[in-house]
């Protein structure tokens, strides 16, 4: 069965694309399953064989350097974009989407999302060492 299957009538799902070989996207993912109260979002580790891509194809590598948000319609969001939608869907986190959203906001998001993405091997550890 293709993920694509698993879409309701009424409400459009969402396929949260993270890196399972990753810690910190692991714990982050945990975060995203206390919050998904509507049951909308699938998680799809890059590992598996049925990443699905929506509009246009991603490469593999692009996959891998942060987290992707596709859409049952179709749209992709990646990285701090991925994170604002993903906390729009989920109601008890939708103020902080909206706030992410925000002109200004967005781009220190973007930035923040990008320096712990390039570096989220070493945030791992330091993760680990502290609650080791």
């Amino acid at each position: 069965m293709s993920l694509w299957s698993c879409t309701l009538n009424t409400m459009l799902n969402y396929f949260l694309i993270y890196d399972d070989s990753c810690p910190l996207c692991i714990k982050a993912t945990r975060q995203v399953q206390k919050l998904d109260d509507l049951g909308v979002v699938t998680l799809v580790p890059l590992s598996t064989s049925d990443v699905p891509s929506g509009r246009g194809a991603l490469s593999p590598k692009r996959m891998a350097s942060q987290m992707h948000l596709v859409c049952s319609d179709g749209r992709v969001w990646a990285g701090a974009d991925a994170v604002a939608r993903l906390a729009s869907v989920c109601p008890r986190s939708r103020p902080l989407g909206r706030f992410l959203l925000l002109p200004g906001v967005r781009q220190i998001a973007r930035l923040v999302y990008g320096r712990v993405a390039r570096h989220r091997l070493r945030f791992s550890q330091l993760l680990r060492q502290k609650t080791g």
